[in-house]
């Protein structure tokens, strides 16, 4: 008789390793996938942003083989849920386990107040695509992740010279002014809604808690911020990986000075700085549906695509 699974919420500590173990070993096979390690977890249940209730396990047999979060920020308006997973370890799979935790996130979700729930995969993995049509999910983006490798510098390709560029901190004064040129540049951005100020403060001053490298800079005209840039180096991922690689980790611009070579000058600086830090490639992801088409810039300063993720949607109806 095959095992029945059971569902479980996660409980914060006491669940700490076997949910670390578990999600490890059902994402394996992911392109690039860097384990996840238990002090992460632990990092995570201090941010005011967690969301224990959405946190499920699967058990066959009382053994754990499958997780799967759904959060949903009480305060988002745009009511969107998400869901990472579910990740089922390699001998539970076609057994039912994820379509199990799958419900459960829907369910959790729904109870919630959530109107959709959005989950998704990279082009790499036909049978998770499959999985999300199958249970009614429909692709709304598509993200591109790019990647370009660090020789010479180019000149000349749009970029505005006279835009100053200047690092910033952690003061209250420095991470309000990112937190509104965040929410300014990102309004119309897909599924786009700002942290709190409060917690994006939170955010900004525990960023390198895991241990990354982070360089901060506002371009400046005329002496006023127009835009921003967060470059990064995972030096954990470049160990596991045996790399020596940069991120864009987030770049913007203000609508009214868009189109003036700023985000061009942005990327040429993150090109620089990870060469003087002894990086060889730099990476990003982009929205394919980003209204300001920046993927072109990306091409033009010689990024290339190197994989694919899709964002898919289901509506939810309302809980009765």
């Amino acid at each position: 008789m095959a095992a029945e699974v059971s569902i479980r919420q996660y409980e914060p500590g006491r669940d700490d390793e076997t949910w670390a173990g578990t999600y490890n070993r059902a994402r394996a096979e992911v392109p690039e996938f860097v384990p996840l390690k238990v002090e992460e977890l632990g990092w995570a249940q201090k941010t005011p942003w967690f969301e224990a209730e959405g946190e499920f396990i699967a058990e066959l047999d009382g053994i754990a083989v499958g997780t799967v979060s759904a959060y949903l920020r009480d305060s988002r308006k745009l009511r969107v849920g998400f869901i990472d997973g579910p990740n089922v370890v390699p001998e539970a799979r076609r057994r039912g386990v994820g379509s199990a935790l799958m419900r459960k996130a829907l369910e959790s979700l729904r109870q919630r107040g959530a109107t959709v729930a959005e989950d998704g995969a990279g082009d790499w993995n036909t049978p998770a695509l499959a999985f999300l049509r199958k249970h009614g999910f429909e692709p709304s983006h598509t993200y591109s992740r790019m990647e370009r490798d660090l020789g010479p510098v180019p000149t000349g390709v749009g970029e505005n010279r006279e835009v100053v560029l200047q690092p910033f901190g952690e003061s209250d004064e420095e991470v309000t002014t990112w937190h509104r040129l965040i929410q300014a540049a990102f309004t119309e951005y897909h599924n786009f809604e700002a942290l709190p100020l409060a917690e994006f403060i939170y955010f900004a001053r525990h960023q390198r808690d895991g241990g990354g490298l982070f360089e901060r800079y506002f371009a400046l005209v005329n002496g006023v911020p127009v835009g921003f840039l967060i470059i990064e180096i995972d030096r954990r991922e470049n160990e596991k990986l045996g790399v020596r690689r940069g991120w864009v980790n987030d770049i913007g611009v203000l609508k009214e000075h868009r189109g003036r070579g700023i985000g061009t000058r942005l990327l040429l600086h993150t090109l620089e700085r990870l060469q003087a830090l002894g990086m060889e490639s730099v990476v990003l992801s982009v929205d394919d549906q980003n209204v300001t088409c920046a993927w072109r810039v990306y091409e033009r300063v010689g990024f290339r695509v190197v994989r694919r993720y899709t964002s898919f949607e289901l509506a939810l109806a309302p809980n009765s």
